[in-house]
């Protein structure tokens, strides 16, 4: 489910305000809407290359 939440906001069928909906109805994560949107915090191997 979450890859193809992803692959349709990279294709721009899906804005952040209808992706955030999903996150809302348990559908996908917080944390996952945030990887999907880009506004997810870097994990520590992705700190570790900056």
């Amino acid at each position: 489910m979450v890859e193809f939440l992803r692959v349709q906001y990279r294709l721009g069928r899906l804005n952040a305000v209808r992706l955030a909906q999903y996150a809302v109805a348990g559908r996908i994560t917080e944390a996952q809407y945030g990887e999907i949107v880009g506004t997810a915090e870097a994990g520590p191997e992705e700190a570790a290359d900056e």
